[in-house]
């Protein structure tokens, strides 16, 4: 292995084996036993006093390297450094192992560094269906202290390592004195793993629904988890050329640093896929749309004290462009008048015919009725 194993000391290894979720059960010959679900087990030793210990440490760390699916060299970079969160982005391309179509890879490498600029314009900016315009200088200052680490065999993987420490003093010069440095304290490392971790479960889960039942629920009401048309674009990138190929993200939490659980790894399947590419148009399309329409019926009511009431309406929306979407489901604000209305249509099961301008909060895609209508009818003419 290319780090040195004397970059690595017994009390470090054994406190990035307990932050992977392994745990020691008893000792065997003066070193320590860790395990974890079927792996096996590892030695090691307390403290580098015999002839032997070096030996166990690097055979501890080859074990652990196979196990994670990584290389050796990776597994003493982050055991050295306490204080990195690291990403994983692993990609199945139709090609020998440890490499990728090229067309695939500078779609990989730009899916990794565009995942990461939006969830730093989320912390930086907030929630929002479609980031647009120029970055924050906070943003860019961000995505020059990740490290993008080459791609290991097997599955084409890429490791991004983004210190959880922001430095006290920029490193590059952005123009703006001391207001820069100041917004570079902003936008520390774990938060916007954190969010990026966040969106990427909630994209999952979306995605999720969409191949089961054919419902965007999840990507229109998912903003607040960090949802939105870049990340799911971002996300697909990771797909190969033909956004057709599975992908995992695994998240390894910087130890010095407490506040997370050990994270699963987030994986894609090739449907899954699919969905992203086309809910990231969707989405897009919807965020600039300044008008929509929905037909359908009443799904769900939502009341308040202090909030104004709003409708869930399942069927056919059209927005701006005239584009056709069939089975969406939208939560449209209603005055009093309108919820009553919408209150028996749901108990009858007639139709309500909205039209209105098309907005995004921090919390989901919604509508604001400039027409509200009920028709006594219910959907197959009944």
């Amino acid at each position: 292995m290319s780090e040195p194993v004397s970059a690595v000391d017994p009390a470090s290894l054994g406190e990035y084996l307990q932050s992977q979720g392994w745990h020691t059960e008893g000792t065997y010959r003066g070193a320590n036993v860790w395990r974890i679900e079927s792996a096996g087990r590892l030695l090691v030793p307390d403290r580098l006093e015999f002839d032997d210990d070096s030996e166990l440490i690097g055979e501890a760390i080859r074990r652990l390297a196979t196990y994670e699916e990584r290389l050796p060299r990776d597994v003493v970079r982050d055991i050295a450094d306490p204080m990195v969160d690291a990403q994983y982005y692993r990609t199945h391309p139709d090609a020998p192992a440890g490499m990728i179509p090229l067309p695939s890879g500078l779609r990989a490498v730009q899916g990794v560094h565009d995942l990461l600029a939006v969830a730093a314009r989320t912390e930086h900016d907030g929630p929002r269906l479609l980031f647009e315009g120029r970055r924050a200088t906070a943003v860019d200052a961000f995505l020059h202290r990740v490290l993008l680490g080459a791609a290991t065999a097997g599955s084409y993987v890429l490791t991004a390592r983004v210190p959880v420490q922001v430095p006290r003093q920029p490193e590059l010069d952005f123009g703006e004195g001391v207001q820069g440095a100041a917004r570079l304290e902003d936008l520390p490392g774990r938060a916007v793993v954190s969010r990026l971790h966040q969106g990427v479960r909630a994209v999952q889960m979306a995605a999720r629904q969409m191949v089961g039942d054919g419902r965007m629920d999840a990507f229109y009401e998912g903003v607040q988890e960090g949802v939105s048309a870049n990340l799911c674009r971002a996300l697909a990138d990771l797909g190969g050329v033909r956004r057709n190929q599975r992908f995992e993200i695994g998240f390894t939490w910087a130890r010095g640093l407490h506040g997370q659980e050990v994270a699963e790894p987030v994986s894609f399947t090739p449907s899954m896929v699919v969905v992203l590419e086309n809910a990231g148009q969707e989405l897009e399309h919807l965020a600039k749309s300044g008008q929509g329409r929905i037909t359908g019926q009443v799904e769900n009511l939502y009341l308040s004290p202090g909030e104004q009431p709003r409708i869930k309406v399942v069927g056919d929306l059209v927005y701006e462009s005239g584009s056709h979407l069939p089975r969406r489901s939208l939560w449209v604000t209603v005055s009093m008048e309108q919820y009553d209305q919408a209150y028996d249509a749901q108990r009858q099961g007639w139709l309500v015919d909205v039209e209105g301008r098309l907005r995004t909060t921090q919390r989901r895609l919604e509508m604001h009725p400039s027409r509200f209508e009920v028709h006594r009818r219910h959907p197959f003419g009944g």
